[in-house]
């Protein structure tokens, strides 16, 4: 019975989903490159343009000259759990950062918050998760002088497939219980 059972655990391990993680980092793209409505392989930046960013790297920047767009990436996969970005700028000001993610109708799933301080020239991270499939994000970054005047870049998206139920999973827990009641019996 002990290997019956030891042999119905391994099996069940062999169902789990694999998560998968996916950074964009604008690297392999020239500065000035207008990237709204392009897909970046998993997800759609509505604004955004390709600069020298305050990290030594290339990074994204609203479009328009005021820079007073949000961010925001829909993502084509429909099993995002978790998201990533790096914020920051050259220091004029201090940034006050927000990220939010919702689902598909537009709720609320989760939301990040963060500062970057007047002088420091830099980046910093935010993270949100769910349990449910993240649709899109919106994020931006509010200042003294001007609203949204913040880089980003790494842009990271983890997709977690669904698990499945095969039918036949649920046969073999019949026939372990059926096989714990034959013992007791006998």
């Amino acid at each position: 019975m002990k290997t019956i059972l030891a042999a119905a655990g391994l099996s069940m391990l062999a169902f789990s989903a694999q998560a998968a993680t996916t950074t964009i980092d604008f690297e392999s793209f020239a500065t000035g490159t207008t990237i709204a409505g392009t897909d970046l392989g998993g997800l759609t930046l509505a604004t955004g343009f390709v600069s020298s960013g305050p990290n030594g790297t290339k990074a994204i920047l609203p479009t328009g000259s005021d820079y007073t767009q949000k961010y925001r990436a829909d993502f084509s996969a429909t099993d995002v759990t978790a998201f990533s970005v790096d914020m920051g700028d050259y220091g004029q000001d201090a940034d006050a950062l927000f990220l939010f993610a919702y689902d598909s109708l537009g709720n609320e799933l989760d939301s990040a918050t963060g500062s970057l301080a007047a002088g420091v020239s830099g980046m910093t991270t935010l993270n949100v998760s769910s349990l449910s499939n993240i649709a899109y994000v919106i994020f931006f970054g509010e200042g003294f002088n001007t609203q949204n005047n913040v880089y980003a870049d790494n842009l990271s998206f983890t997709t977690t497939p669904a698990v499945p139920l095969p039918a036949g999973l649920v046969l073999m827990g019949s026939a372990l219980a059926g096989f714990g009641l034959i013992r007791r019996k006998g």
